[in-house]
């Protein structure tokens, strides 16, 4: 019985680990996201292209 109990308490920390882990990735991934859309506004400032019209053309570096 008592193994049972800290196979369920494992169980339940690996969940809590992966759910940490998955929401760390998902937060890198909208931060990268923000990285490249201020990337690209600042090529098309450079380049003297309105950044909402970059944003229409998807410029990419």
């Amino acid at each position: 019985m008592v193994a049972k109990q800290s196979l369920v308490k494992v169980k339940k920390l690996v969940a809590q680990k992966v759910n940490l882990l998955a929401r760390i990735k998902n937060f890198v991934a909208k931060i990268s996201i923000k990285i490249k859309k201020m990337k690209r506004a600042v090529v098309a400032e450079r380049v003297g292209i309105d950044p909402a019209v970059a944003q229409q053309l998807k410029l990419l570096l």
